[in-house]
């Protein structure tokens, strides 16, 4: 079987990060598109930064799901404009139309040429242009993937455009970036990262890479971790911002395959188990498998067969 890891040249890490960005753009392009959110504002400090060092930039500002005709009218931009780079800071719409704006920089024909499912699902011929991304909410992950998912209004659907050609050149996530984030969009964003912790207990054996324990130990670490935060979270009273009516409504009588006697029944599928309880149950599942022992335990993490 084989198996392809793919993840952008160059990823930075670290509170602090992004006041990187000026110097690695200086190395990359003189004439930068700049894909944001609704609020341009926000990131007033990075253009500034831009400008000091001599980079010319034009700022495009993506609101709400990013649609084709969104990726389209930035494409036309960031031609007429000459760009040589992207910039993508924010959520996952504004990466994912920096990464489309970037790739059909260097490429020739219409955004839909490249689509699928509606298109033709043509393949990328050349590496996308220079493109950071830079994001600000960690929900989605687009800065390390291989696709641009934008919104088909007209037939109801969403579509992607895919290449491995796509993937940003730089990745740089600084946590700092985060902090502002309102307490809404940051449960939200939340779900989604333990959606996708969740689904690495999913993974059936034959796809997983050979003799990677990153899997395993990220899934068990992830959702000890989710399980602290939704804690605090209910502690701190998280119903005013919508999250409570959530947990209330899919957390209870779910049909949980483990039983935890500390938040429901001792067995059965069919325990009222609360979502805190059913990440421990599913923590000390993997770790019964014995397959996510050891990566807890070098991690720091109290084994979750003692909880």
């Amino acid at each position: 079987m084989l198996a392809e890891w793919v993840t952008p040249d160059r990823i930075l890490f670290g509170p602090g990060a992004a006041r990187q960005v000026p110097e690695i753009v200086v190395g990359l392009a003189s004439r930068v598109m700049v894909v944001c959110g609704s609020n341009p504002q926000r990131h007033e400090w990075l253009l500034t930064a831009l400008a000091a060092r001599g980079i010319a930039t034009m700022v495009y500002s993506v609101v709400g799901e990013p649609s084709v005709a969104v990726a389209e009218e930035a494409l036309q931009r960031a031609r007429e404009y000459v760009a040589t780079a992207v910039i993508g800071i924010g959520g996952g719409s504004a990466l994912d139309v920096a990464k489309a704006v970037a790739g059909l920089l260097v490429n020739d024909g219409e955004l839909v040429d490249y689509l699928e499912v509606v298109g033709k699902g043509r393949p990328l011929a050349k590496r996308a242009a220079p493109m950071i991304a830079i994001p600000t909410t960690a929900g989605t992950g687009s800065e390390a993937t291989r696709n641009a998912v934008l919104e088909v209004p007209e037939k109801g659907v969403k579509v992607s455009m895919r290449s491995p050609l796509l993937v940003p050149t730089w990745a740089v996530v600084d946590p700092e970036l985060t902090l502002d984030l309102p307490p809404g969009p940051t449960a939200t964003r939340w779900f989604r990262c333990l959606s996708a912790t969740l689904g690495k207990f999913c993974i059936r054996e034959g796809e997983r890479i050979h003799g990677c324990p990153l899997p395993g130990g990220v899934a068990a670490c992830g959702t000890l971790a989710a399980d602290r935060v939704l804690e605090r979270t209910r502690s701190q009273r998280a119903q005013r911002y919508g999250v409570g009516r959530a947990f209330q409504r899919y957390g209870t009588r779910q049909r949980w395959p483990w039983g935890c006697s500390r938040f429901g029944r001792t067995s059965g599928w069919d325990a009222p188990c609360s979502p805190w309880g059913a990440v421990r149950c599913i923590a000390r599942a993997r770790c019964r498998s014995k397959r996510a022992c050891s990566a807890l335990a070098c991690s720091g993490f109290t084994c979750a067969c003692a909880l």
